[in-house]
This record gives C-alpha cells, structure tokens and sequence, in this order.
C-alpha cells in the first residue's frame, strides 16, 4: 500500500525540522557563552545553594540544579 503524501504533511514536516534546527542551534549557542564565560574566570553557583561555587557551568552537587553564573560587582 502506497502512502500519499499531501502539502499538510510535507509542510508539518518542514516545520518540525525547522524547529528541530532552531533548537539545536540555541542550545549550542548557550553552551558556547558558558564555555567563554568559564575561560573569563565566571563563577557559578545553585540558586537554592549558594555556598556551592564552583569554576564551571554544570550541575549542583547537592540538587542536581543548572548552575548559574555569579554576577560580578566591580
């Protein structure tokens, strides 16, 4: 059995990957902006945590929370 593709389909799937390409792109671009912000001496630290300061984005230790940068003062 043959499946007929209509312009609906072809247009649903030409927005998931767009979509798709979008999210990719943003998440990568964040991940370049810590690594900068790491190499520039950032901190970070948990929101529900703040003795926790660590030199690099990643993950609280003790909740598991996204690590957000401490703000510098100057």
């Amino acid at each position: 059995m043959k499946y007929k593709f209509n312009w609906s389909t072809i247009l649903l799937i030409g927005i998931l990957s767009v979509t798709g390409i979008f999210i990719i792109s943003a998440c990568s671009s964040k991940e370049k902006e810590a690594q900068t912000a790491a190499e520039d001496g950032q901190l970070w630290t948990c929101g529900m945590h703040p003795e926790v300061i660590l030199d690099k984005p990643g993950q609280c230790p003790k909740c598991g929370m996204n690590l957000v940068p401490v703000k510098q003062t100057g």
